[in-house]
């Protein structure tokens, strides 16, 4: 057997094991923005809003976890063909989301950088080509290859932010200036019930809990997301903006989170759509349309964050009625949801 057959083999090979999968969710649920945001958000909000938001990124999935296994009846919602539609949508914002990360972090667009690494263009082209990439690798490895790249895509997260905050308490760099925590509140609502409603409209946190349905699973990724997290507020609070190394490390970090999600969108759509060659070939249109349709994708996500919660909260809700009231069936609710769908379609 070659080198790249066993390579190839490895990727694809089984492991279920929840801490395994729990980390694949939790590297997955860090959108390549994050680290981005976490430091925008302590310079801008302050502390108390930082620890609110990092706290309620560490019980999203946990909790996701927690519902999907408490009432069985919402695991079959993942093939609703109204949630499917919903879920590819979801995926292009996912694509545009992670791509506008990886080219702002090494081209203009971190305010918190003094400098630049490429060029707009040149930032674009590597972002789309990084992207393209992986979209070929998961057409290859599937499921399996996310999930065992997550591990070293984790640990560069993790590394990149211990070297930023350790060599910045070293050096003495001045961080973050954390303002005086401002009134928040309204805010603060809105981004904590879109954080606990997002895992639900996200098809590759559902993939990875049907790999390994168990409670253990869902504390492993609050676990692994609660150490990252820890480790954005330790880099945010010891970041040195003119640092030539703070800016290489922010771009590994950024990179990691950003291929992690990338490389799992890219198994999301293999799930959703039932065929590896299509879900190839709309991963790279979505990669390819992005100099053109990044803008209206990341307005339209802004509009749909929105309604994320009343979506989320009628999938719950659903799922509740059907477990407590006897005689519910969740196909009773698929054939209608489904059949107006395709109405809609057809235009009947």
């Amino acid at each position: 057997m070659s080198v790249v057959e066993s390579a190839k083999d490895a990727f694809r090979s089984e492991n279920n094991s929840p801490w395994r999968v729990g980390l694949s969710m939790c590297a997955t649920w860090s959108l390549g923005v994050s680290m981005a945001a976490g430091l925008t958000l302590l310079g801008i909000w302050g502390f108390a809003p930082f620890v609110v938001w990092m706290t309620f990124n560490v019980l999203s999935v946990p909790l996701f976890v927690v519902v999907y296994l408490k009432f069985p009846q919402i695991q079959k919602f993942i093939d609703f063909r109204i949630m499917q539609l919903v879920m590819v949508f979801v995926l292009f914002a996912y694509i545009t989301i992670n791509l506008n990360a990886m080219v702002e972090v090494v081209g203009p667009g971190i305010e918190l950088l003094t400098y630049q690494f490429l060029s707009e263009t040149g930032a674009v082209t590597l972002a789309m080509g990084v992207s393209a990439a992986l979209f070929v690798f998961i057409y290859f490895t599937g499921l399996n290859g996310s999930i065992s790249t997550d591990i070293f895509q984790y640990a560069f997260q993790i590394i990149g932010a211990m070297l930023i905050a350790v060599t910045g308490i070293i050096w003495g760099t001045p961080g973050v200036d954390v303002p005086a925590t401002a009134d928040t509140s309204v805010w603060l609502i809105a981004a904590t019930v879109g954080l606990l409603s997002g895992p639900y409209v996200d098809p590759a946190q559902w993939q990875r809990i049907e790999k390994a349905p168990q409670l253990e699973t869902g504390l492993w990724a609050g676990f692994w997301f609660g150490i990252y997290i820890i480790f954005v507020l330790l880099a945010a609070l010891n970041f040195g903006p003119e640092s030539l190394l703070h800016g290489i490390l922010l771009v590994i970090v950024v990179y990691s989170v950003s291929t992690s999600t990338m490389d799992s969108t890219a198994a999301a759509f293999q799930r959703i759509l039932q065929n590896r060659q299509l879900a190839l070939m709309v991963g790279l249109i979505g990669v390819a349309i992005y100099p053109w349709f990044g803008g209206p994708v990341g307005t339209s996500w802004a509009v749909f964050s929105e309604y994320r919660a009343m979506i989320s909260g009628t999938i719950v809700a659903i799922a509740v009625l059907l477990t407590v009231i006897p005689g519910l069936d969740v196909e009773m609710f698929k054939t209608k949801l489904d059949g107006d769908t395709a109405d809609i379609k057809t235009g009947d």
